[in-house]
Order: structure tokens, then C-alpha cells, then sequence
């Protein structure tokens, strides 16, 4: 067993002037928690910047950096100073954009609306991946929402000359008929806020038609629309076009149903061609 110095023990625990050992072994220390915490473990930068320019950054500007992460303009208007986010950048001779994450929108003229930082994602080529819209949802891509007939509507039909060919029509009697009639059906996505369909509508010389939509949501509150019915009147050929916002009524992320309804409104049925380019939910 070891003999114990109490005379060195005193010696060890008397306080004594520093030297310059002591500042060379705190500067180490420091050094080696810095270069095993990187950034700083714990660390809180108020207004701070991190910029990493890489091999084939630029000049210093935000879109020069490969790595930005600090203050970006326009200014955040409610606060009236810069509104804070990241840009990051592909290290390669293209330097494309890749993911970034701030408002470009943030100070409008009037200044009333406020910030609301959106994500966006692009290829190696500056090609949008992803955008998130700023009143929810994604706003590119699209989903589109395919929509399928809900009975059998193709029958042959003259189409000019001798030429037949089957096509999807109003199902009505030789007479007027004002029946509403669901001729397609569709389940899809709400990825975004807005939906939009677009229809291509052909009538003969006698029929005036009614198309409408009726638009139903799983959301929590159960939300349903019928759009303003759109009219095509005898000897057309047209397509018409739907564009809703349910902006607010938290229907991004649920399930949406839509219904092309349709109805002879004024003459005698003969056909009417009625058929559902697609449907897409999207957000703005």
C-alpha cells in the first residue's frame, strides 16, 4: 500500500496564480470541444449566419451558397425585420437549387398578410419535385383524381357518313327528360385546397344540357359542395372547366368524392356526348 503525503495533498489543493500552462491547456480544451461538436453542442446563435460556399458556390449571395441557413428577404412585415430560413444548393457544376424553406411572399404591398414559409424541392436540373402550398397542401404535383362511368352509357352512335362509334351519352328517353343523372364517379386525394375538373360536352341540334358537380369529403366536418351548374346548348362542342377552393374547411389529407351530374334542360334528347377529361386536387 502506498504512503500518503499530506503535506502534498495541502500543496495540491492550495490555490495558486495561474500560468501560461493553464491558458495553453484551456485553450486546448476549448479547441478539442469545438472540433467535437460541430456546430456547438447546445448551441443558441441569436441573429447569426451559416454560410458553407463548397466547391462551385459563388460569391457569397444566398443562391451562391451550397449551404445557407440565417436571414432571408423579403422581411418578415408583422416583425418588421428579416424572416429566417435555409437554401441549399447541389455542390456541382449545375449548382440547381435542391431544398429551401422560407416566404417569398412575406411583405406585400399592403403588408397585411402574414409570413407563412413554405418547402420546396427541385431536381438536378432546377425542375420543381415538390412545393408546399402557403394555404395548405402541396401545390405541385397535382393528384389527379380519374374519374369512371357509373352505368353503361356507351352505345353506337353515326357519327358522320356511315362512320359509327361508341360513345358515353346521357342516358335519357326520346323525349324531354329533366332527370339529374350521376354519370361518373371518382375517389382520390385532396393533396391541396383546390380541386379542378375539366369535362368536354357535345350536343346534337336539339338538346340543351346542365352539368354540375357534386363534391363530397371524409374530413371531420363532413364538407359537401354542388357547383353552379354549367349549360350547353344545342350544336355545341365545348369543355368546360371547374375550379373550387375549400380553403379553411380541412379538407387537405382527406378523401374527396366527385360526381358528374347531368340533365337535359330544354328540347328533345337525341345524344349528348358528355365525357370527364380528369380531376385534379392541387393547392395554391
Amino acid at each position: 500500500m502506498a504512503d500518503i503525503d499530506p503535506y502534498g495533498q495541502i500543496q495540491q489543493l492550495t490555490p495558486r496564480p495561474t500560468s501560461i500552462v493553464d491558458a495553453i491547456s484551456e485553450t486546448k480544451r476549448i479547441t478539442e470541444a469545438i472540433m467535437r461538436s460541430n456546430p456547438l453542442r447546445n448551441a443558441r446563435v441569436d441573429d447569426g449566419l451559416m454560410v458553407w460556399r463548397g466547391n462551385y458556390a459563388g460569391g457569397g449571395q444566398v443562391s451562391d451558397s451550397y449551404l445557407w441557413i440565417g436571414e432571408f428577404s423579403p422581411s418578415d412585415a408583422s416583425l418588421g425585420k428579416a424572416q429566417r430560413g435555409f437554401l441549399l444548393t447541389r455542390d456541382d457544376p449545375k449548382h440547381a437549387r435542391a431544398l429551401w424553406m422560407y416566404d417569398p411572399y412575406a411583405d406585400t404591398a399592403s403588408g397585411s398578410q402574414s409570413l407563412r414559409q413554405t418547402l420546396t424541392m427541385h431536381d438536378a436540373d432546377d425542375k420543381p419535385i415538390l412545393r408546399e402550398a402557403r394555404a395548405g397542401g402541396v401545390q405541385f404535383p397535382w393528384s389527379p383524381i380519374p374519374l369512371y362511368p357509373t352505368q353503361s352509357l356507351f352505345i353506337t352512335v353515326a357519327t358522320s357518313g356511315s362512320t359509327t362509334e361508341s360513345m358515353p351519352i346521357i342516358p335519357a328517353a326520346s323525349a324531354t327528360d329533366g332527370a339529374t343523372k350521376t354519370l361518373y364517379r371518382g375517389y382520390g386525394p385532396m393533396t391541396g385546397h383546390r380541386l379542378r375538373g375539366m369535362i368536354n360536352v357535345a350536343t346534337t341540334v336539339n338538346p340543351t344540357v346542365g352539368v354540375k358537380l357534386f363534391i363530397s369529403f371524409n374530413n371531420a366536418a363532413g364538407t359537401t359542395r354542388t357547383t353552379v351548374e354549367q349549360f350547353v346548348g344545342p350544336s355545341s362542342n365545348v369543355f368546360l372547366n371547374f375550379d373550387e377552393d375549400f380553403a379553411g374547411l380541412g379538407v387537405v389529407g382527406s378523401e374527396v368524392q366527385v360526381q358528374v351530374q347531368v340533365r337535359l334542360t330544354a328540347g328533345t334528347f337525341k345524344w349528348s356526348f358528355v365525357f370527364p377529361m380528369l380531376c385534379w386536387s392541387y393547392g395554391q
